[in-house]
């Protein structure tokens, strides 16, 4: 089985996770940048690969964001490569886009649920969210409660 991450940046954790899914599956992870602005470089040192990986190099807004088209274009050029695809987020103007674009176009996707707090936002905000959850066919779990929970 051929499966695509959109992820934001390489967190040790998730590397390591999706090195452990990489073991079932052909994985591939497209990362929206190479790290987050408020994390040292040192964080991201001891991370290993054991699946393909794409690194946008642009687009970058704020912490862990970003506003490139690239994720959107790569789906748009290789979505019938891979049997899954799974986002991680859907609250970056780039992971908003991918989702509008699979949405439009029939391009089945899951979400990743990794959890998190409710907060008290704008009924505008929430309408917003709502919709582009909505969009997905299918939601997952956590990968490493997947994973372990074998």
């Amino acid at each position: 089985m051929r499966v695509l991450i959109i992820f934001n940046h390489p967190a040790p954790y998730k590397v390591k996770a999706f090195n452990e899914l990489s073991n079932y599956v052909d994985l591939t992870v497209l990362f929206e940048r190479t790290k987050a602005k408020d994390r040292p470089d040192d964080f991201y040192v001891a991370n290993e690969y054991k699946f393909k990986t794409i690194f946008l190099k642009d687009g970058y807004v704020g912490n862990e964001g970003t506003i490139s088209n690239k994720v959107r274009s790569y789906i748009k050029s290789h979505h019938n490569e891979y049997d899954v695809i799974l986002m991680n987020g859907y609250s970056h103007l780039a992971e908003i886009k991918a989702i509008n674009y699979m949405f439009k176009h029939n391009i089945k996707f899951g979400l990743l649920i990794n959890g998190g707090l409710v907060k008290k936002e704008s009924s505008l905000k929430k309408k917003i969210k709502t919709s582009l959850i909505k969009k997905a066919s299918f939601y997952c779990g956590s990968i490493s409660y997947l994973l372990w929970s074998r």
